[in-house]
């Protein structure tokens, strides 16, 4: 499918935040990247705690796929698309592919142009670099 748009949900309390960390081949969010496709088909990722680990106050988290958004409150939508992360992806035939132990890592390849998405902890990390676990 061809990627047409990236749009981050995120928390009015987390938008200064985020807007002071945002830095070139790395972001972190709380909520919800939105992968918007030829048709404006939309997939919402987002963390979620697996069921066989973690406690309360440990949680395993792991990444979710959807159809439709996992928010149901309020949120502030930023369009990612221009982005140096994304904007390589953009307009181009994306294959998602799940990888590492628990399927728990999400690889967006467009030809040459990739983006990796995984949980850290209860945030979302997009990056052009593999989690250090995935590689041991």
């Amino acid at each position: 499918m061809r990627l047409e748009g990236v749009v981050y949900s995120l928390c009015e309390h987390e938008l200064e935040s985020f807007r002071n960390t945002l830095r070139i081949g790395a972001h972190a969010l709380n909520r919800e990247v939105h992968l918007i496709f030829e048709g404006g088909v939309t997939n919402y990722i987002s963390t979620g705690q697996h069921e066989y680990g973690g406690t309360y106050n440990d949680p395993d988290f792991h990444l979710e796929m959807s159809d439709k958004s996992f928010c149901s409150d309020e949120q502030i939508l930023v369009d990612m698309s221009g982005d140096p992360i994304w904007s390589p992806l953009i307009g181009k035939e994306v294959s998602i592919t799940w990888r590492g132990p628990a399927a728990d890592v999400l690889f967006l390849d467009a030809a040459d142009d990739y983006v990796i998405l995984f949980a850290n902890g209860g945030c979302i990390d997009v990056s052009w670099a593999e989690p250090k676990w995935l590689k041991a």
